[in-house]
């Protein structure tokens, strides 16, 4: 019954992953169909989507806005694509979420990324390196969209910054993460915590609050561990 039910969604939005899937990429990765949507919602199709990866192209080895979170509605994915998007290699992102990439904007995600209820918005470069996870309603956005101005008439700060958040990090619920953040590998970010800087911080740090700030080092989670059960 549950392939099924899977057999009939993957039906019910084929249209729209085939357009994608053949829109985007090279034939010889498009009739494979890596890439596969969930209730879709497509406003805007152009930029580019690569997916670079020394892993073999399957079917669905890119699933978006798959129904993961019962607790948040059923919105699948919606795609505002005038930039670039880069997948390294499997990404899962869950129900609800939207990815939004300007036209200067580039958005590289690692292998084995996996999401629930993400939001991004990418106006100049946002990097996710593999094995990043993220918990439930998470914002990432380097971009603030407005300038602030003092009253002597100059420009306080940038419009946009880099987002860089290395390799098996782990951003728990409702967390927001905006331009110019650096995050080292294997940190952990406790929920509802917000990131706006670079974080000269040792790999395993875990940060907490608004702004966040370190609460515990020589600590990370193991996803391999929680695989087997330990």
């Amino acid at each position: 019954m549950a392939l099924f039910k899977k057999a009939a969604r993957l039906l019910r939005y084929i249209i729209p992953t085939l357009y994608v899937n053949f829109h985007y990429l090279p034939l010889a990765q498009a009739v494979r169909l890596p890439i596969v949507l969930y209730r879709p919602h497509l406003i805007k199709c152009k930029g580019k989507i690569v997916i670079d990866t020394d892993e073999p192209i399957r079917t669905g080895m890119i699933q978006l806005g798959n129904y993961s979170v019962s607790i948040y509605p059923n919105n699948g994915i919606t795609l505002d694509i005038r930039g670039t998007i880069i997948f390294k290699g499997a990404c899962v992102i869950g129900n609800d979420s939207y990815l939004s990439v300007g036209e200067t904007g580039t958005v590289t995600i690692g292998k084995r990324f996996v999401a629930n209820v993400l939001k991004i918005c990418c106006y100049q470069s946002i990097t996710f390196q593999e094995d990043v996870r993220f918990g439930w309603e998470c914002l990432v956005m380097d971009t603030d969209f407005h300038r602030l101005t003092n009253t002597k008439g100059t420009v306080e700060h940038e419009v946009s910054g880099r987002i860089l958040i290395e390799s098996g990090c782990w951003i728990a619920a409702r967390c927001m993460i905006m331009k110019n953040t650096y995050l080292p590998s294997k940190c952990v970010v406790a929920a509802r915590s917000f990131l706006n800087k670079h974080y000269d911080i040792a790999p395993c740090t875990m940060l907490a609050g608004q702004p966040a700030k370190v609460v515990k080092e020589g600590v990370f989670r193991n996803i391999s561990q929680e695989r087997q059960g330990q």
